[in-house]
């Protein structure tokens, strides 16, 4: 599938399985099928997973924000030729820092790149921002699922 950024949710959901509630990108700003994905994530006020957070802040889960870079990276990975319809099951989280707290109202851009891909098998590296602070960054490490077709043969 030849897409071309700026996209939203409309194009999201012919890539990834995700539907509401658990989509959780909101849109792809940037692609480059050989190396990175720029994606957006508001986190609106009414968001229900928002957790309470120091002065009545709401904050949004630390493993949801590992699940906006995971869909990032799954994006990345499924937009390139060959690899369309594909599922990416994630096998690991490494070394995932929190540097701080996303909250209610803030935009979160995730930039994920391919640091290994195998035939079946590949490595994402992702960092998130609010603005220019880094927010959180992170390893993941995935497995793909055999082709229909090969799989038959």
């Amino acid at each position: 599938m030849q897409v071309t950024p700026p996209f939203g949710q409309d194009v999201i959901q012919t890539i990834l399985p995700h539907r509401d509630p658990f989509l959780l990108i909101d849109r792809v700003d940037e692609l480059d099928l050989e190396h990175r994905i720029v994606c957006i994530k508001v986190v609106q006020e009414d968001e229900y997973y928002l957790a309470p957070g120091p002065g009545g802040t709401r904050e949004f889960p630390m493993m949801l924000l590992a699940e906006v870079v995971a869909q990032a990276g799954a994006m990345l990975v499924l937009l390139r030729p060959g690899l369309e319809g594909r599922r990416i099951y994630f096998m690991s989280i490494d070394n995932f820092e929190l540097h701080r707290p996303v909250l209610a109202g803030e935009t979160v851009r995730v930039e994920a790149e391919t640091v290994r891909l195998r035939r079946r098998f590949g490595t994402l590296r992702g960092v998130a921002y609010v603005g220019d602070q880094v927010v959180a960054t992170g390893l993941m490490r995935f497995a793909m699922d055999v082709p229909k077709v090969a799989a038959e043969e």
